[in-house]
């Protein structure tokens, strides 16, 4: 299942905001840990989606918000 871009960045907020788990916030909103994890690997990593595309948009939004 594919998740829109919203949804993820309200997820990846929601975590930071309230300094939740991996897995407790992956319980809170029903979705596999693995996911998140994989979003967060990838936030870290820095290795946001092809020049243009909307997927990069996360990363550099979340990565503003927690400077």
């Amino acid at each position: 299942m594919r998740y829109s871009l919203d949804f993820r960045i309200k997820v990846l907020r929601v975590k930071q905001e309230k300094e939740l788990s991996i897995r407790g916030t992956a319980r809170y909103f029903l979705i596999s840990p693995a996911t998140l994890n994989g979003w967060l690997h990838r936030l870290e990593a820095k290795k946001p989606g092809p020049k243009g595309s909307r997927e990069k948009s996360i990363f550099v939004s979340l990565k503003t918000m927690s400077t």
